[in-house]
């Protein structure tokens, strides 16, 4: 078992009447273990009042339940996961009260001489209840189901990755059903210790029903470092190209773009300790509007010194 509790005083606004609010937030967790399997349940709360000074701004009239295990075989694993959230704890009238329930399974299979592979499947429901006169109601799904696989050599890697997610909208007042497929490729390959090249490809395609528009988009991205001198000099670059077009025509815009910079260490000819580095750093952007015809360029070019500074607490 473990549990933590938080309480605080906090004025959003000083320059009003109202003074410092008092509120608290706590969690719990329950949790064991046995030889191939574990498991859990956990509680979280967070009051509408309640601010922490790491974060001002975070979570507030919240609660969560959330459980979870899992177990082992000797080449593969599974998990489930089921989590429970609801805002507005407190019914303040002029928000809704809003639940969402997201159950998961994941399946991961690392089967010697073979590349590994991972299965996941989840499904969100999303609701409202208590809206205020105008508001609309929220209800909806979305499921999403991944399959992904990796392989590596001694200096190559290779990760393929697709996930399909169903969006039904069930709201009464709106429709926005959607499918959204997307498909990755991404990989590297080590010519030697000091230099590396990592490619990656990334399709993706979303279809709205109630418009009957098809939004693609395609994603093509590399990047490389190079070292010199014991890694002493080295320049990293990357260079990624974007094009996004509606099946309607009414958007079709490509972008290219690109940085390159160039690392020097230059502790060794500096007094003192600490890792010392000089970079200079080059960023070109160039956009393409096919439909407006239109195009728009970037250049930024800038110089870097870091410096460290060692600290010893004796």
């Amino acid at each position: 078992f473990e549990g933590e509790y938080a309480g605080s005083r906090f004025d959003t606004d000083i320059s009003d009447d109202r003074r410092k609010e008092s509120d608290h937030a706590l969690r719990a967790k329950v949790f064991g273990r046995l030889e191939r399997s574990d498991w859990e349940i956990g509680y979280r709360y967070y009051g509408p009042e309640y601010a922490s000074i790491a974060n001002p701004l975070g979570t507030q009239d919240r609660e969560e339940v959330n459980l979870g295990g899992g177990i082992r075989f000797d080449e593969s694993s599974l998990r489930a996961s089921l989590l429970h959230g609801r805002d507005n704890v407190k019914k303040d009238p002029l928000l809704p009260v809003i639940q969402n329930t997201t159950g998961a399974v994941n399946y991961s299979l690392t089967a010697a001489g073979w590349p590994a592979v991972f299965v996941s499947g989840s499904q969100t429901l999303q609701e409202s209840f208590d809206e205020p006169v105008g508001v609309p109601e929220i209800e909806n799904t979305t499921t999403t189901l991944s399959f992904g696989a990796s392989q590596a050599g001694e200096r190559w890697h290779l990760a393929p990755f697709y996930s399909y997610t169903r969006f039904d909208d069930r709201s009464a007042g709106t429709d926005n059903d959607s499918d959204t497929h997307v498909f990755t490729v991404a990989g590297g390959i080590r010519p030697t210790d000091g230099s590396a090249v990592n490619p990656s490809v990334t399709y993706s395609h979303i279809d709205l029903e109630s418009t009957g528009v098809a939004t693609r988009t395609w994603q093509a991205a590399l990047s490389a470092v190079v070292g010199f001198w014991e890694n002493q000099l080295n320049v990293n670059a990357t260079a990624s190209w974007l094009d996004n077009q509606t099946s309607d025509g009414a958007v079709h815009t490509t972008t290219w773009s690109g940085i390159c910079q160039l690392n020097w260490s230059v502790e060794k000819y500096l007094p003192g300790e600490g890792r010392q580095t000089l970079s200079l750093r080059g960023q070109y952007n160039l956009t393409d509007d096919r439909v407006a015809g239109s195009e728009q360029e970037d250049y930024i070019v800038y110089a870097v010194f870091s410096f460290g500074l060692p600290y010893n607490s004796q």
